[in-house]
């Protein structure tokens, strides 16, 4: 069994000019750090679990070392977590990814 391919135009020939292109300096844009929705992350230092993106009330405190995967983000300083079957929330800056 073999493939035949044919490529046409439309007939219409289109012509390009070079143009220059000016370089400017920018500023650095504000770039949302990403988890990895999945995968699992280290805490680095005690943390709590909270069961709302409010954390208003914590519910289990992790240790240190502790694995959680990551079950989405937020908006928040918070991201929704499992821990050992325990799903709730964690402060961002506590986690590092292995």
């Amino acid at each position: 069994m073999g493939l035949l391919l044919t490529l046409t135009s439309c007939g219409k020939e289109v012509t390009y000019q070079k143009q220059d292109i000016e370089i400017r300096e920018g500023s650095p844009s504000h770039v949302k750090s990403d988890y990895a929705i999945g995968l699992p992350y280290e805490l680095i230092e005690e943390s709590e679990l909270y069961e709302d993106e409010e954390a208003k009330r914590s519910f289990e405190t992790l240790d240190k070392g502790s694995l959680v995967n990551i079950l989405g983000e937020s908006e928040e300083d918070l991201i929704y977590v499992d821990y050992l079957g325990l799903r709730g929330y964690v402060d961002k800056t506590k986690l590092k990814e292995i």
